[in-house]
């Protein structure tokens, strides 16, 4: 009987420790994650065929049905080859895996695609069905800035100013670089009469009505009026994607935080920020970036046609570029320059 009660003892010891190494035990990336970032590399230095077809084994290899598979699934559908493949894997992300936070950027890409290829309407039902699942009081402040620029290029204020206070009511003070682009991208919010800006935002509780007052031969007190809210402080501060025309405002004033001045004697090295399948909508989104002083330029004389800022003598330069992008929402990789 003695040996039974050890024998449960050491069992029951040696079940312990596994959990409490299994549970200090460091978090371990998986393996296709590594490989999708190396597939994303060879469609930007124009291996596509070969990166795509990564991509394809690594989906293979995938249990369907899992949060990896949806991952995996959105990279094939951000590296297809055709406008065709991009959109029907992206559908299948939003359709399949809604819970997956993929389907959020899933329904932004295809909104943000429709919006390259000037098809306004195919957009908007896109932000509609993104507001719908994922309302701007539930996303985070970056997919919100994100969201309402693309409200912005469908002329839609209401909306914009919406996803532009959730995003600030929802960002810590200490985010000071993010706080100053939200005031930015607000300025055209203080132009909206007060009504249609109320009903963009996201709903508060309806204050509790006071108990009635005694009737008494005194007049009743006066309600006091409620002050006017005040629009937010405007910190310029550039922006990474466009603002319709008649939103913009007159003058801007220089960036507060400078980007990496490229080489113009050439270089090994520059930063690749889009690919498209057709030279329009390339040309579409590097005007844009121009307009905004980036040296930027369309290489490709066949699909994809990739969009390209500067030349960078070394990688750590192009690397410190792609930083500053990111820090204003633009996503890019560092690649080869082309010959």
């Amino acid at each position: 009987m003695r040996l039974i009660f050890a024998l449960v003892l050491c069992v029951g010891s040696v079940a312990r420790a596994q959990d409490t190494a299994a549970a200090n035990a460091p978090v371990v990336p998986q393996p296709s994650d590594s490989l999708l970032l190396r597939a994303e590399q060879m469609v930007g230095e124009g291996h596509g065929a070969a990166g795509r077809a990564l991509v394809d084994s690594v989906l293979a290899a995938t249990q369907p049905g899992t949060p990896q598979y949806a991952e995996v699934l959105f990279a094939k559908a951000s590296m297809a080859a055709t406008a065709f493949e991009t959109e029907r894997d992206f559908r299948r992300v939003t359709v399949e895996y809604p819970s997956s936070p993929r389907a959020d950027d899933a329904l932004l890409r295809l909104a943000q695609y429709e919006l390259a290829r000037g098809d306004k309407e195919e957009a908007r039902k896109h932000l509609m069905l993104l507001d719908r699942d994922r309302p701007p009081g539930s996303s985070s402040p970056r997919a919100n800035l994100s969201v309402a620029r693309a409200w912005f290029e469908l002329d839609d204020a209401a909306h914009a100013c919406a996803a532009l206070t959730a995003a600030h009511s929802t960002t810590p003070s200490t985010q000071v670089e993010f706080l100053h682009q939200l005031d930015y991208a607000s300025q055209p919010c203080a132009n909206l009469p007060t009504t249609t800006v109320a009903t963009a935002k996201p709903p508060t509780p309806a204050p509790v009505a006071p108990p009635p007052a005694p009737v008494t031969p005194t007049p009743a007190p006066v309600a006091p009026t409620p002050a006017p809210t005040s629009a937010p402080v405007s910190v310029p501060t550039p922006a990474t994607t466009g603002v319709p025309a008649a939103t913009k405002p007159v003058s801007v004033p220089a960036p507060t935080k400078t980007v990496a001045k490229p080489s113009t004697s050439g270089g090994a090295y520059t930063v690749q920020v889009a690919a498209y399948d057709t030279q329009g909508a390339a040309e579409a989104l590097a005007s844009k970036l121009r307009d905004r002083g980036y040296d930027v330029r369309v290489w490709g004389s066949a699909a994809p046609f990739r969009v390209r800022i500067g030349h960078y003598p070394t990688r750590s330069a192009a690397e410190k570029q792609l930083s500053a992008l990111q820090a204003k929402q633009m996503s890019g990789f560092v690649t080869s320059s082309e010959p």
